[in-house]
């Protein structure tokens, strides 16, 4: 059976997402963890499930990784999965404004999609013809700004609102020129291509709810790097099914400077509510001495750390050595990860930024190191404590996290 060949090779945690398959879901994923073999595994466990492959939308950030996942469920499933919807945002925008931009007045099907330098040929003509000298509106500043704008779904009428000094005023008087070219032109630049379709969705009842009702099943990877528009897509989208998956990681962020908004990803269950969360905490790719590096660093973070990734490559952390009575295996990570901390604190007095050693004695027994705020400094070998999780309820709690982390 395909679905018996899917399941088999996944940690547990990597097969709760695949199986998982009703609401919102966020799969919290450092880089290593297989996230990518969960979203292809998913996809062939919906088609397993007798999900029609047209009513499956799965969209990443680049034609790279959209390639690569498509080869991937093309492996998995052969010829089910053409009918998939499976592209990078701006392609599947492209694809959806072929089909329906006639329902936006002023532009048809033909229209053309410009690249950065047609634009920056238009943006210039356009501070040519406002007489705004080039060096006191440098072009690709100018563009930037268009773009920045357009990526947070502001049309050339708000950004002017917001105009609040004379520089800025004047960016709004190109920012309106530009895309009055544009329309003659019948021509959209790439940002154009996310505020559109949301614009039209929104706008339009009757593209909005075939869409809605067409796509059953939604899956975003690199959900952190999404901005204002991405986000709004994929909730438009999502709103009639709810069957949304996203994949990201908040300390992999890289897109910042091209309008990404990390509040996506950081209240995706304030968004959705009820969206249930699963964390891919084992790594695949890195040797212990890389994690820890990592590790250390992502721990630093303004924003609420990422995932203490776990190698299955070494079982136990490689500078564990150091710690314990070399009765059990070692392990450590931390406390940031889990929202009770409280139960942390008072059963071992350590903080949100502390983190934990442990070694696992036999089934349902634990012995806890002394906790460290700074994950490079070396535990001292004694110990802390001697915890047997079978002899409280509340310490039950404790050892289902255990269990996650160490992936026993």
């Amino acid at each position: 059976m395909i679905l018996d060949t899917i399941l088999k090779d996944l940690n547990p945690m990597q097969r709760n997402a695949v199986e998982h398959l009703t609401g919102p879901l966020l799969v919290l994923a450092g880089a290593g963890s297989g996230k990518t073999k969960v979203l292809t595994c998913r996809i062939a466990n919906l088609l397993e499930q007798g999900v029609a492959p047209y009513r499956i939308l799965a969209i990443t950030f680049t034609n790279k990784a959209a390639a690569e996942m498509r080869e991937r469920v093309d492996r998995l499933v052969g010829s089910a999965a053409k009918d998939i919807w499976l592209s990078t945002f701006h392609s599947f925008c492209a694809r959806l404004l072929r089909y329906e931009i006639e329902a936006l007045n002023g532009y048809n099907k033909n229209f053309v999609i410009y690249d950065a330098s047609d634009s920056k040929t238009v943006v210039k003509q356009c501070l040519k013809d406002l007489n705004l000298d080039e060096k006191q509106y440098p072009p690709n500043q100018v563009q930037a700004n268009i773009s920045d704008a357009k990526n947070q779904m502001m049309l050339p009428d708000a950004f002017a609102r917001t105009a609040d000094n004379f520089h800025r005023q004047k960016i709004a008087e190109v920012y309106a020129m530009y895309q009055k070219v544009l329309r003659q032109n019948n021509a959209l630049d790439f940002d154009d291509l996310l505020l559109l379709a949301v614009q039209l969705l929104q706008e339009n009842n009757e593209v909005r709810e075939k869409y809605q009702t067409r796509f059953q099943y939604i899956l975003v990877d690199e959900y952190q790097d999404t901005n204002g528009a991405q986000y709004l897509l994929t909730k438009i989208l999502a709103e009639k099914h709810r069957n949304l998956c996203v994949v990201g990681d908040a300390d992999q962020s890289i897109y910042g400077w091209r309008g990404a908004n990390l509040g996506n990803i950081l209240e995706f269950e304030r968004f959705f509510p009820g969206a249930k969360t699963i964390r891919l905490e084992q790594n695949y790719r890195s040797t212990n001495t890389i994690l820890k590096a990592a590790n250390a660093l992502s721990a630093k973070n303004a924003l609420p750390a990422g995932l203490l990734a776990i190698t299955a490559k070494i079982p136990y952390l490689t500078w564990s050595d150091k710690w314990g009575n070399g009765r059990g295996q070692t392990w450590a990570f931390s406390i940031r990860m889990y929202r009770d901390m409280d139960i942390w604190h008072k059963l071992f007095g350590v903080g949100p930024d502390g983190y934990f050693a442990f070694q696992k004695l036999q089934p349902g027994e634990y012995e806890v190191f002394t906790a460290s705020d700074d994950i490079t400094t070396e535990i001292p070998d004694f110990v802390f404590q001697t915890v047997n999780v079978e002899e409280a309820g509340q310490i039950y709690e404790i050892e289902e996290q255990f269990e996650v982390i160490i992936n026993v």
